[in-house]
């Protein structure tokens, strides 16, 4: 199952063949194939993770799709797995004070900009922090994906992890609580660019800088740099996701500078 989600699903989302593994899972779990769907489009779940929450659904849930139980189900898989962070957040708070803070998304433009993103690590008043990618060498990684987890460990990064996805104990690990740093609504919001720019709220940065936020495209291709992060995406999710991260970073803005090193989607439109 790994492996058809690392290797042959980047293939299948551009040559389709053959059956879904979506369906093949809903099938060994006897549930309508829309709560697989539901789960695997939020682009945050291995297919391991998926089966996981699909063994979960009550059997009076199973047979017709229900968004609300849907959602209560994947913030309940997520959010009972807590840590308490609080002593490193008050050091968090400590250490970007008064810093201008990097964050480097993986969107595909982060590979155009690559002069101007590594002088801004070499400045003395920067810090900076990747999210689910090591294109650059940063002083902190954070990891919100399970599927990210063994790479990252690997890299000897300084890393941030959620803990609705550590498994165990990690060293030079710092484990944040999920529940504290995401958004809860309708719908849950629990990426990486959404986590840290939360944090980055709750800190007296001097300024936030954006790069690989490039928001999302129906076309594959132009949302990341690496092809293995790719999955698809319909016209009304891409509107979706691109008008909450515009609102968001359009308010946390109205208290914290913030500048995009790297054109997006998110940037407000004049």
């Amino acid at each position: 199952m790994e492996l058809i989600d690392q290797v042959i699903n980047v293939i299948h989302k551009e040559k389709y063949w053959g059956y879904s593994v979506e369906y093949y899972l809903s099938s060994i779990n006897k549930c309508t194939p829309s709560y697989a769907a539901h789960f695997y489009n939020k682009h945050m779940l291995s297919i391991e993770q998926v089966a996981e929450l699909l063994g979960m659904i009550d059997d009076e849930k199973k047979n017709s799709f229900d968004k609300v139980y849907a959602e209560e189900l994947y913030l309940e898989y997520n959010a009972n797995k807590y840590a308490d962070d609080s002593s490193f957040i008050e050091n968090m708070k400590k250490i970007f004070d008064n810093k201008r803070v990097l964050i480097i998304a993986p969107g595909k433009k982060i590979l155009e900009k690559r002069e101007e993103i590594n002088e801004l690590l070499k400045a003395e008043d920067v810090i900076s922090i990747s999210l689910n990618n090591l294109e650059y060498s940063t002083d902190y990684l954070m990891v919100t994906r399970a599927d990210f987890i063994d790479e990252a460990v690997k890299s000897n990064s300084r890393i941030i992890m959620s803990s609705h996805i550590a498994r165990g104990k990690y060293e030079n690990v710092s484990i944040i609580d999920y529940r504290n740093w995401i958004i809860k609504g309708e719908k849950t919001y629990d990426s990486a660019g959404v986590m840290s720019l939360n944090m980055m709220r709750n800190t007296n940065v001097k300024e936030i800088l954006l790069a690989g936020f490039d928001g999302f495209s129906v076309d594959i291709n132009n949302n990341y740099y690496d092809k293995s992060l790719r999955r698809p995406v319909s016209d009304e999710q891409a509107y979706t996701r691109n008008e909450f991260y515009r609102n968001m970073i359009q308010d946390i803005s109205k208290e914290k500078k913030i500048r995009f090193i790297t054109t997006s989607l998110y940037q407000e439109v004049n």
